[in-house]
């Protein structure tokens, strides 16, 4: 026959041998949190581009109508240069047929001139928005074609229930649901921080063979 697998002659063995952490490294939780933390990084990743994209379209959308507030304030401005230009006209034609005094003239003109100036400013201001969408678009900054806006602002006042916009920021805002998960990682990590301060005590079970 074979004989018997065991020979106490042979100097080879085979051990088998089992620890388990009692206190430091115990317990599901403490070796499960690598795993979460690993999992709600990249949930944080997910979220973080999530909220650019949306602050992008955010921008654009303030962006665009910053440009259609440059705009009407460029055609109130003109307005006010072309009456004021109709009243300087119109004082220097009466001192013309002796029916004003030049201090009219002058007050009307220091007003036109006032009225020229912050023109000049709102159409400056007009490019500058008119610069900032197409760079958030990403266009040049000149091309030969002019930006203009066709969405007309509503007039209409709407309410705000304010109780369910913070409920509902709290379910969809990616910035407030980033801050959650990253709440959630440290307790991980206090978990286990504090899992080290405990001592290490093991239970170790071993098994061997010799002769084998």
């Amino acid at each position: 026959g074979l004989g018997f697998p065991l020979n106490p002659q042979t100097t080879r063995n085979l051990s088998l041998s089992y620890t388990q952490p009692l206190l430091q490294g115990g317990g599901y939780r403490v070796n499960m949190a690598p795993v979460v933390i690993a999992r709600l990084n990249t949930e944080v990743s997910f979220f973080q581009y999530k909220d650019s994209v949306q602050e992008m379209v955010r921008g654009v959308i303030e962006a665009y109508w910053s440009l259609v507030q440059a705009r009407t304030d460029v055609a109130a401005r003109t307005k006010q240069v072309e009456q004021s230009k109709e009243a300087f006209d119109r004082a220097k034609a009466r001192l013309k047929v002796g029916l004003g005094d030049s201090g009219d003239v002058a007050q009307a003109e220091v007003a036109y001139t006032q009225f020229k100036a912050t023109l000049i400013a709102a159409e400056a201001a007009a490019l500058i928005r008119e610069g900032a969408l197409r760079n958030i678009l990403g266009l040049p900054p000149t091309d030969d074609r002019r930006i203009v806006p066709v969405s007309a602002p509503t007039t209409t006042r709407l309410p705000f229930d304010w109780p369910s916009l913070v409920r509902l920021a709290e379910q969809r805002r990616p910035d407030i649901i980033e801050l959650k998960i990253i709440i959630e990682a440290e307790q991980q990590r206090l978990l286990q921080a504090e899992d080290q301060t405990r001592p290490q005590l093991n239970a170790v079970a071993q098994y061997r063979w010799n002769g084998l």
